[in-house]
């Protein structure tokens, strides 16, 4: 499905020969990763004065092929940046890192920033993993000759001292200037490595790229305008009824997010479903219902996957080497694992965890039932039967339904209610009024019309809303319908990278030998061209590498590095 009416608005103020893709460039914290640990990144926006979209995507697809992480990032100015956290199972190989944004789409693979990662497994028992023989430093800084070249941005980094010991305090001054040496405002990515296990190859790929002549005309693959600078989180899809798979046209569509409790009202043309979502983090259950009577309540779903105008991924023929510094950096990655295992070293909760509260205000029915009270009833139809008062259950079609009665208007309600359980909406009412009364902690009840459109649909003053939580507070899969119920991801949720102290409770016992010693992505160097960072050192001694890239406001690029000495005291 694709969705034309935004892009061809956008069409209309700037020609196809005219528009250019967004320069994308991703900062990356090492060069390779084990698995059980964090991809820390940085996007940076380099062609800014072209750059429209406020919502980008960052995906990593394994050695075969699949897409096994996506993200949604929110643009700060101009760039975004995030982690992936790479499980213990992933298989050992390349993975692709691809970076883009909606609108990049219209220019083929040329305009999608993608680069192979690897990634090794230290637990993979089918490769070998070799003692290192003795803890060298890697050896000099080494820069790609290819990647020699005149930038735009001079970066100056000067340590408060040139040695330190263990866990000791650095604080670290960045100058930022021109050729010319005038300062300039830029926003900045460092990573701190450990020169002993990780070697230090500086990748300056961050390369200029002049306004308005980001790509050359021939790598292109234009087309047609199909999408739109993204500016806020968009859900799109084909809703279709059930059965005939007709694309369905109606007034009175509702999208409903199951942790939020919050409805969106909209009406659809030829089943083309396309709203804006106020952004929020992480997944939410949605569910798509048909409000009106003389259509089917539960239409069918299919999701607008842009995943299927991406070029398929090249894979490569082989897997990473595993060289010398490679079976070092596994090595002792392992021995870090087997030390917080001995020391009991407590991982807190993740940020992408569920809360215990959603933070959503519970609603305030028009009556509430405590079902302790009633625990010798069988089940919800024989609650409504005997507790409620003016109700209505009467046969249709062979089957038993209700009618809630509204006391205002002083009448039964046209239709049957809907039913709410644990927060997802069903229509399944025959199975729901067989739920057992002793699995029910609360039954509330809204009926009267300021009640239902206040927190509903408005054309469910029709039905009015029957809520059911149950004591296991499950998700009832068996009372819901899968055609009209999916996941659907928000922004990725921001983290910060954390130092032991501030991430386990026990982290004084575990020793530190991390490899990133800090990442820090969002350092802004102010109109005069400083910034300043302050980071511990681990209990490692031996040489490091802090390295930066930088992007300012102007899309000019540069990088700059240094190293320090971490030191025993002298006696």
């Amino acid at each position: 499905m694709v969705c034309l009416g935004q892009a061809s608005l956008f069409a209309q103020a700037i020609s196809l020969d005219e528009a250019v893709p967004e320069q994308m460039y991703v900062h990356l914290d090492k060069p390779f990763y084990a698995t059980g640990e964090s991809m820390w990144y940085k996007v940076y926006f380099l062609n800014q004065q072209e750059s429209n979209s406020e919502i980008l995507y960052v995906d990593l697809i394994d050695p075969a092929g699949n897409l096994v992480t996506r993200q949604k990032l929110e643009k700060d100015r101009y760039y975004a940046h995030g982690n992936i956290e790479i499980p213990f199972t992933w298989q050992e190989g390349y993975y692709l890192l691809r970076c883009y944004t909606l609108w990049n789409l219209n220019f083929g693979a040329k305009a999608i920033f993608s680069r192979h990662i690897p990634i090794y497994n230290p637990w993979d028992e089918t490769k070998t993993l070799s003692t290192p023989e003795d803890d060298t430093d890697m050896g000099q800084i080494t820069v790609d000759s290819s990647q020699r070249q005149a930038q735009d941005l001079r970066i100056k980094l000067q340590a408060d001292r040139d040695s330190y010991d263990r866990k000791e305090e650095v604080q670290l001054s960045i100058t930022v200037t021109d050729a010319n040496q005038n300062p300039v405002e830029a926003s900045l990515s460092l990573a701190v490595t450990d020169m002993s296990l990780i070697p230090a190859v500086i990748n300056t790929a961050i390369k200029q790229q002049s306004a308005g002549n980001t790509f050359a005309d021939s790598a292109l693959d234009r087309q047609e305008i199909t999408y739109a600078p993204e500016k806020s989180l968009k859900l799109q899809a084909d809703i279709l009824a059930p059965g005939t798979a007709q694309p369905v046209t109606t007034e009175f569509l509702s999208v409903y997010f199951v942790e939020k409790q919050t409805f969106v009202n909209t009406a659809i043309n030829q089943g083309q479903l396309q709203i804006n979502i106020p952004h929020f983090e992480g997944s939410q259950t949605v569910q798509i219902h048909n409000h009106n009577p003389f259509q089917a309540s539960v239409p069918s779903v299919q999701l607008d996957h842009r995943a299927a105008l991406l070029p398929q991924p090249e894979r490569p023929a082989t897997s990473p080497p595993r060289d010398a510094s490679v079976e070092k950096y596994l090595y002792y990655s392992k021995l870090r694992r087997k030390l917080e295992e001995i020391f009991e070293a407590e991982t807190p909760p993740s940020s992408l965890s569920p809360s215990s509260g959603n933070g959503v205000l519970p609603l305030q029915p028009d009556k509430s039932y405590l079902m302790q009270d009633f625990q010798l009833l069988k089940n919800v139809e024989e609650f409504i039967d005997h507790v409620f008062t003016k109700v209505r259950i009467v046969k249709k079609d062979g089957r038993k339904t209700v009618r809630l009665f509204d006391p205002n208007a002083q009448k039964f309600l046209e239709d049957q209610p809907w039913y709410m359980i644990n927060g997802y909406l069903t229509a399944r009412e025959e199975a729901v009024l067989q739920i057992p009364v002793q699995n029910i902690e609360r039954l509330d009840v809204f009926y009267r019309r300021s009640t239902i459109t206040q927190y509903f649909p408005p054309l469910m003053i029709r039905n009015g809303v029957v809520a059911i939580y149950t004591k296991d507070r499950k998700k009832p899969e068996e009372l819901m319908e899968a055609n009209n119920t999916f996941t659907w991801e928000g922004l990725a949720q921001p983290k910060d990278f954390e130092l032991p102290a501030t991430r386990r409770n026990t982290a004084d016992k575990v020793p530190d030998f991390r490899p990133l010693v800090f990442w820090h992505p969002q350092i802004l160097a102010n109109n005069s061209g400083q910034a300043t960072v302050t980071f511990p050192t681990t209990e490692a001694v031996g040489r490091f590498l802090i390295y930066v890239e930088a992007v300012s406001k102007e899309g000019k690029t540069g990088t700059g590095y240094t190293t320090y000495m971490v030191e025993f005291p002298n006696p």
